[in-house]
């Protein structure tokens, strides 16, 4: 399964890619985009952001082809 979190190099974010990796039927890819301070974890395949037109257009799609979307609305900017 693909599975996007947002904000993931954050102590939520970590947290959930960890629980969300490993899934009885294997491993999920895991894709996220990161705030500016800190690193994403090793094992999100894919890191967007919304800062360039560009970039924020392979964000939209790396979230539409994911099946489960994580918003981790405690560290999320408006």
């Amino acid at each position: 399964m693909r599975i996007f979190v947002y904000n993931c190099n954050t102590y939520i974010g970590k947290a959930l890619v960890k629980e969300l990796r490993k899934d009885e039927r294997g491993y999920n890819r895991i894709f996220g985009c990161q705030t500016a301070a800190g690193g994403a974890p090793p094992t999100v395949k894919r890191l967007s952001t919304r800062d360039d037109p560009k970039k924020a257009k392979k964000m939209e799609e790396a979230i539409r082809s994911c099946s489960v979307v994580v918003l981790d609305l405690f560290n999320c900017t408006l």
